[in-house]
C-alpha cells in the first residue's frame, strides 16, 4: 500500500519529493509539543489547522492522483504563551472507515480510477454513493468547524483533536436538489459575506432526464444546515468552478469552457475522465447581486482557472476580479500520481500561470484583461498557485498576494517558492519578493496579522515543509514584509502536501 515507486524519482534535482507529494504517512499523534528556534510571539494564538491527502492506498487496492488521497488534518495550536503543540489525524469519514474495515477502496466516487479497477458493478455503486472524502479545505460557518470538497456534503469537526463530528447534507428550501438532478457539486472555497457573519458558497445541479434544465445555484450560508438561495438560473453546460470571487456587494463566477459531461461520467464513472475542453469557447463570468439576486452575465477570454485571489469594487459600475489563470484547463491528469512520482513527466506537465485582473464593467457590459507582468523571480513556464491574502482585506482593495511559485527555476517542477506579488506597484522595477530554499518543497502560506499592525503586510507567513535532502518536516515561519525566515521547528513525523489551511481562533 504504501508503494515502491520509480527509481527515477530519486534525483538529484528532487531529492525525497516523493516524500512530501505523493507517499502514504500512517502516523497519527496529538497535542505534541514543539520547539521554535525562537521565542513565539504572545500575540500568535489559535490553531493553524490544513488538510489533505495523507494516505494513498488500503489493501491491495491504490489512488492513481493526488485528489483522491483519504484526507488527514494537521494541526499547530498555539496557546499565547509562547509554545505550540502538534496534531495530525487522519478525518473519518464514511469512506475512510468503510475502507479500512474492507481492508480496500470503498467504492465511493474518485477523481480518477483506482487501482486495481472496480468492477462495472462497483463503478456504478461509487456514482450513486458520490464523492466523500472531504481532503481539500477547512472552513468555520458560524461557529462550527467543517472540511470540504468540491461537493455539497460536508463533515462538521472538532478541530483541536482533529476528530469528526457529524456529516451534513444541507436542505436547500425552495429548489428541489433530487432526481431529475444530480445535484452534488460545489466548491471548496465558500467565501464571507462582508458586512454579516454569514457566507456565500453554490450548487451546480446536472439534469439527468431530457426537457429538464441544469441550473445553477448562489446560496447564502447562515449555519452549517441553515442555508438559503440568493439566485437560481439556468445553464446549457455546468462548467468545473473550484472557487469564485465576492466583493462587498456582489458574487463572481467564471464559468470556463471546462464541462462536466455526464455521458462521459457514465462511460468511465469517475470525475477526471468526465470532464471536456471545448477551447474554441468563450468563458462567461456571472455577477450576482447579493441583496437581490439579480444575475448578469458577461463573455470573456478562454481560460481557466482554479483559485481566485479576491475581487473589490472599483466604483459603482467597475468590478475588479484577480485569479490565476491558465490558458487551458489544468486537467487533473498532470497531478496523477504516476505523473508526480516522475521527475522527467512532473515536469513537463507543469502549466504556466498569470495572475490576472478580470475588470468587469456592469454598465457598458465590457469585460477588460490586466495581466501582471513576471518579474525576474517568477519565469514564464512557472506556475503560481494557491494564493492567499490578509483576510482583512477580503472583498476590499488590497495590494499584496502570497502564491506558491513552482517551477521557480524555470526547469525544475520541484523548485518552490513562496512569491510576494505586489499588485499595486507602478513603473520602474518590480517590487516583487520571494522566498526558497534549495531542495525545501512548500505549502499554501497563510497570512496572521501583526497585533497593532497598521500595514497591509505586518504580520507572519506560516506554512509546512519538507527538507528533501534531510527527509524532515517543518514549519516555517515568515516575516511577510521582508520575506525571510525568522523562525521554524522541527516536526516528529513528515507531513505530507496540504492543499488549504487557515488560522482559526480555538
Amino acid at each position: 500500500m504504501l508503494g515502491i515507486y520509480e527509481t527515477n524519482i530519486r534525483t538529484a534535482d528532487s531529492p525525497g519529493f516523493e516524500i512530501f507529494m505523493g507517499t502514504s504517512n500512517l502516523i497519527e499523534m496529538e497535542n505534541y509539543p514543539l520547539k521554535f528556534e525562537k521565542p513565539l510571539p504572545k500575540w500568535l494564538k489559535g490553531t493553524l489547522l490544513r488538510n489533505g491527502p495523507g494516505r494513498f492506498g488500503v489493501g491491495e487496492r491504490n489512488f492513481t492522483n493526488l485528489l483522491d488521497g483519504f484526507a488527514k488534518g494537521v494541526s499547530w495550536n498555539f496557546p499565547g504563551d509562547g509554545s505550540s503543540y502538534f496534531s495530525t489525524k487522519f478525518l473519518l469519514s464514511s469512506c475512510y472507515n468503510d475502507s479500512i474495515k474492507a481492508d480496500d477502496i470503498a467504492t465511493y466516487l474518485t477523481i480518477a480510477p483506482v487501482n486495481p479497477p472496480f468492477t462495472l458493478e462497483q463503478k456504478f455503486k461509487a456514482l450513486w454513493r458520490n464523492m466523500d472524502n472531504l481532503n481539500v479545505n477547512v472552513f468555520n460557518f458560524t461557529s462550527d468547524l467543517v472540511v470540504l470538497n468540491d461537493v455539497w456534503t460536508l463533515y462538521t469537526i472538532d478541530g483541536r483533536r482533529l476528530e469528526v463530528l457529524e456529516r451534513v447534507d444541507a436542505q436547500l428550501p425552495g429548489t428541489y436538489l433530487g432526481f431529475p438532478y444530480m445535484s452534488h457539486i460545489s466548491t471548496a472555497h465558500p467565501l464571507p459575506e462582508a458586512g454579516t457573519g454569514d457566507h456565500i458558497t453554490f450548487i451546480a445541479s446536472i439534469a439527468l432526464l431530457p426537457g429538464f434544465r441544469h441550473k445553477l445555484t448562489l446560496v447564502r450560508v447562515q449555519s452549517t444546515k441553515k442555508r438559503e438561495i440568493i439566485a437560481q438560473w439556468h445553464l446549457k453546460k455546468i462548467s468545473y468552478m473550484h472557487s469564485f470571487s465576492v466583493s462587498q456587494n456582489y458574487a463572481l463566477l467564471i464559468a470556463s469552457p471546462y464541462y462536466i459531461d455526464f455521458n462521459r461520467m457514465l462511460r468511465n464513472m469517475n470525475i477526471g475522465k468526465a470532464m471536456k475542453w471545448e477551447k474554441d469557447e468563450p468563458s462567461t463570468i456571472f455577477v450576482v447581486h447579493l441583496k437581490t439576486g439579480r444575475v448578469q452575465s458577461f463573455d470573456s477570454e478562454t481560460m481557466f482557472s482554479m483559485h481566485h485571489v479576491n475581487a473589490f469594487e472599483i466604483d459603482k459600475f467597475r468590478l475588479a476580479m484577480d485569479v490565476i489563470a491558465y490558458k487551458k484547463a489544468n486537467s487533473f491528469s498532470s497531478i496523477s500520481l504516476s505523473v508526480l512520482r516522475n521527475s522527467t513527466l512532473r515536469d513537463a506537465a507543469a502549466l504556466p500561470s498569470k495572475l490576472k485582473r478580470y475588470i468587469v464593467n456592469l454598465k457598458t457590459g465590457n469585460v477588460s484583461v490586466k495581466v501582471f507582468r513576471n518579474s525576474s523571480i517568477q519565469p514564464e513556464t512557472a506556475q503560481i498557485e494557491l494564493p492567499t491574502i490578509n483576510e482583512k482585506y477580503r472583498s476590499k482593495r488590497y495590494c499584496f498576494a502570497y502564491t506558491v511559485l513552482y517551477k521557480a527555476d524555470n526547469k525544475s517542477y520541484s523548485n518552490m517558492a513562496i512569491m510576494k506579488k505586489d499588485l499595486c506597484h507602478k513603473g520602474g522595477a518590480s517590487k516583487d519578493q520571494s522566498w526558497s530554499l534549495r531542495h525545501h518543497y512548500v505549502n499554501e502560506a497563510w497570512f496572521v496579522p501583526r497585533e497593532g499592525g497598521v500595514a497591509e503586510d505586518d504580520g507572519l507567513l506560516l506554512f509546512p515543509m519538507m527538507d528533501g535532502v534531510n527527509q524532515v518536516s517543518y514549519l516555517a515561519v515568515l516575516d511577510a514584509r521582508t520575506m525571510t525566515l525568522v523562525n521554524k521547528s522541527k516536526l516528529p513525523t513528515n507531513v505530507p502536501f496540504t492543499f488549504h489551511g487557515r488560522l482559526f481562533d480555538i
